[in-house]
């Protein structure tokens, strides 16, 4: 699997991933659905910071 040009091989690999991409960018996502990979078109979003 992976993110963009990075490879995942677990969830802190896809977290870190995503988070060092800007928000509003697109990229491709390799995943595992079923035993056939599949690439995704994505785009990041912005995570708005919770109301205190």
């Amino acid at each position: 699997m992976s993110f963009g040009k990075t490879e995942v091989t677990d969830l802190r690999d896809l977290t870190r991933a995503v988070a060092t991409t800007e928000p509003e960018q697109s990229t491709q996502m390799k995943v595992l659905r079923k035993g056939e990979e599949l690439t995704l078109d994505v785009t990041v979003g912005k995570l708005d910071p919770k109301p205190t």
